[in-house]
């Protein structure tokens, strides 16, 4: 929906997702995080459609190119596990080290 603002007008949108699939195992949060990342992208869109820059607006791949889900997700991934994967490999990393001693 479109409401009055200071310097224009926004555009307010609401999604209901329901997701299934193997996209439903990332869990509420990361599909979440994953969601917001379309918007953005969407509004990205949105906004130079808008402003006549259609070449910015045009998905990659034309208008019927697939939602790759693993594109899109992988900086939530490594927001929320990033620090957790590095520990495990640094682990791992100095146990190889020390055993060699």
């Amino acid at each position: 929906r479109l409401v009055p603002a200071e310097n224009g007008t926004r555009l307010v949108v609401e999604t209901d997702l329901s997701v299934t699939g193997r996209a439903a195992q990332l869990g509420r949060g990361l599909m979440e995080d994953v969601a917001g990342s379309l918007l953005e992208q969407f509004a990205r869109g949105l906004e130079a459609a808008l402003l006549g820059r259609a070449e910015e607006a045009a998905p990659v791949g034309g208008a019927a190119a697939e939602l790759d889900l693993g594109a899109v997700a992988w900086q939530p991934l490594l927001r929320r596990y990033g620090l957790l994967v590095g520990v495990g490999v640094g682990a791992f990393l100095l146990g190889l080290a020390l055993g060699r001693r």
